[in-house]
């Protein structure tokens, strides 16, 4: 019999490579847990470390209705679920680190305006030529929150290229 490589992987060599199509996402999770597919392809690809013993997850590519079968007995039901709540309990400590940091920085972003209305009313007394005073004060007030919405923006892109 031939053995055949996977495209992708330098080292591994497979008898037999079934691949099925399996339409309905509830029928993918079906088959995966009655051991008849050992491996989903899709938006986060799950891997099995041979060295850890632990199933690992990976984004990859938009998710294709596709489902690939490597006729292999490593991956199990059990082991498919340690590593989703491992990668839950990761998400949820990830995501309360980041939520007193966040909720300043939006509260210092957002509170620009408190200071600006008020600001402008007094200024407006003030000024020799209204008009004028008036133009500028509209130009800020519409480019502020432009402003909000770049910084945020900036925030999350740094976000996740951490």
């Amino acid at each position: 019999m031939k053995r055949m490589k996977i495209i992708g992987c330098d080292s591994a060599y497979y008898d037999e490579v079934v691949v099925k199509y399996i339409h309905k996402v509830a029928s993918r999770v079906q088959a995966l847990q009655n051991g008849e597919i050992d491996m989903l392809y899709g938006n986060v690809l799950i891997s099995y470390d041979e060295s850890s013993g632990q199933i690992e997850t990976f984004l990859a590519h938009q998710f294709p209705d596709l489902t690939g079968a490597y006729q292999r007995s490593v991956y199990s039901f059990k082991n498919f679920h340690d590593a989703i709540m491992g990668y839950k309990k990761w998400v949820v400590e990830y995501t309360m680190s980041l939520r007193a940091p966040m909720t300043c920085f939006t509260v210092c972003i957002n509170e620009i305006f408190a200071f600006l209305i008020p600001a402008g009313i007094l200024l407006i007394a003030s000024a020799a030529n209204h008009n004028a005073f008036l133009l500028d004060f509209i130009f800020y007030v519409l480019f502020t929150p432009y402003c909000t919405v770049m910084m945020t923006r900036i925030l999350f892109l740094v976000k996740t290229q951490c």
